[in-house]
């Protein structure tokens, strides 16, 4: 069976070897489309705030590893500690 452009239009759907249409009114696709815009609009802002983590992540890795393999200074050696 073959969908014409009503069908189309009310969204056709596939199932087995027959297509049965979905009736689906203006407001529920609209607020449909909507959710999936802002489905998507969440996933690339997560995406972005991933690579923003790894950068940083980066970074302070790097300090870390400079910071602790960094030689103290001579007066720090040279102090003791006071007994209690």
């Amino acid at each position: 069976m073959r969908c014409g452009k009503k069908d189309e239009e009310r969204n056709s759907c596939h199932h087995d070897r027959g297509v049965y249409p979905i009736f689906m009114g203006p407001e529920v696709r609209s607020l449909i489309e909507s959710e999936l815009a802002d489905a998507l609009e969440s996933g690339l802002a997560a995406e972005e705030a991933l690579d923003e983590a790894e950068g940083l992540l980066s970074r302070a890795e790097k300090v870390f590893a400079r910071l602790s393999n960094a030689k103290r200074s001579a007066r720090r050696r040279l102090r003791k500690r006071r007994k209690r």
